[in-house]
């Protein structure tokens, strides 16, 4: 199993550094660079028929998710404004 920890701020989760099968991403280059590759992976298993798929898994966490609706807002009202 693999996973990967998409951290723009830097500072979340910093103790998967390190850590085997963990891809620790913090700039927008290697985020877009593990999500593309997420994507990758999505289509290669959309392929084979669902049985040869028994045994793998794929999970996504998404944490914080309304900080990044805070910051959209922020940024559109400032712009407004």
């Amino acid at each position: 199993m693999h996973a990967f920890v998409l951290d723009l701020k830097r500072i979340s989760h910093t103790w998967t550094r390190g850590v085997p099968g963990v891809t620790f991403c913090r700039d927008i280059a290697e985020i877009n660079d593990a999500l593309i590759r997420l994507a990758q992976e999505g289509r290669r298993r959309l392929a084979p028929p669902a049985e040869q798929l028994a045994d793998c898994v794929l999970r996504v966490a998404r944490e914080e998710s309304e900080t990044s609706a805070s910051a959209a807002s922020a940024s559109a009202s400032s712009r407004s404004s």
